[in-house]
């Protein structure tokens, strides 16, 4: 009876990751091979899939590897945005370019501050083209493969292994300034602002003993942060309060906030990683707060669960300057899959 019953579970399964690989493995692939055609075979920004340098995940624009938009001719962009948008919802793409328009806002403000560019070693690249790609293996020889676009707040590393949903994390988004100010384009905007809407009125559903249990000793300067190490390694416990602690409004807001997440992503990937975090236990995310509750108080808030990492961080004493990361504990750069694709067939 038991054995009757696996059969229909793995029909589903299959099922499901077939749906998954529907739109955007196939969609994915086509695009890196055609960004793999417009580099040519020996281009520099082409590596082996198993080179260390895809684990460099750098949170500052320093020593980037890859080629930079304004380096490219027009077939190499149209390529790469195609690969960039691939994995990307329209909220994705829209705010990934968002990211990158910030640029001439922080150049603006460094030079009113009187940024010293003439100290060549902390010179950054201030530039809305200074954005590099990083293409890893063969995309479409039914090997694995990835890729990594990456500059100033921004670096979306995508890994592709053949039958399997392609992985998305690590992914690093940042917004500097929060607010756009009046002269920039487009006045008061905030790129990452309804990460931190959602999430300030999740605490503020809370009530004072849930608040309690959730809030952290404040550290500024990004402290708190858990994602930044190049691998993740085994995660501590997490801290703060459990979903399943919290009273059913407060878990539509917790939900509603994973989704402003999870809506960065393109149909297909956002249903694989909704299925993947619920299936690991919904109810076992927890929220860490610490910080202000005022509307532009510096904060920092972590969602944390067995398939989850999600850092918001704007702990600088300005409160104008984001960090997000977005982490898997099991899957980061496709690991768990590769491991699994290896263990199945013969290298």
């Amino acid at each position: 009876m038991m054995r009757a019953a696996v059969v229909p579970c793995l029909l589903l399964a299959a099922a499901l990751a077939t749906a998954d690989l529907a739109g955007t493995g196939p969609g994915l692939e086509r695009a890196g091979r055609g960004l793999a055609d417009a580099l040519g075979p020996d281009h520099a920004a082409r590596h082996a899939f198993d080179d260390a340098e895809r684990f460099d995940l750098r949170l500052a624009p320093f020593r980037l590897e890859g080629l930079t938009l304004r380096e490219m001719d027009p077939g190499q962009r149209d390529a790469l945005w195609s690969l960039v948008d691939a994995p990307l919802s329209a909220a994705g793409r829209s705010t990934a370019r968002a990211i990158m328009a910030l640029e001439t806002e922080v150049a603006r403000a460094e030079r009113e501050a009187g940024f010293p560019r003439s100290l060549a070693r902390f010179v950054v690249d201030r530039d809305p083209e200074a954005y590099h790609v990083t293409l890893y293996g063969e995309p479409g020889a039914g090997e694995p493969w990835g890729f990594r676009f990456d500059g100033h707040h921004l670096s979306l590393n995508v890994t592709q292994v053949p039958g399997e949903t392609p992985s998305t994390t690590p992914l690093f988004l940042g917004a500097q300034p929060r607010r756009v100010p009046a002269g920039g384009s487009p006045a008061g905007s905030m790129v990452l602002g309804e990460q931190e809407r959602l999430a300030r009125e999740l605490y503020a559903s809370l009530s004072g003993a849930q608040r309690a249990a959730a809030t952290l000793p404040w550290a500024g300067q990004r402290e708190l942060m858990r994602g930044t190490a190049r691998r993740l390694g085994r995660l501590p416990p997490p801290e703060g309060l459990a979903r399943g602690a919290m009273s059913s409004g407060s878990r539509r807001r917790l939900d509603a906030l994973l989704e402003s997440y999870l809506g960065l992503l393109d149909a297909d990937l956002a249903g694989a990683r909704r299925r993947e975090i619920r299936a690991a236990g919904l109810d076992a995310v927890h929220l860490a707060w610490s910080g202000g509750e005022g509307d532009d108080a510096p904060l920092y808030y972590r969602l944390q669960g067995p398939a989850l990492l999600i850092e918001f961080d704007n702990s600088e004493p300005a409160a104008s300057h984001i960090h997000v990361l977005w982490r898997d504990p099991r899957r980061d750069y496709g690991l768990d899959l590769l491991a699994e694709h290896r263990a199945r067939l013969p290298h």
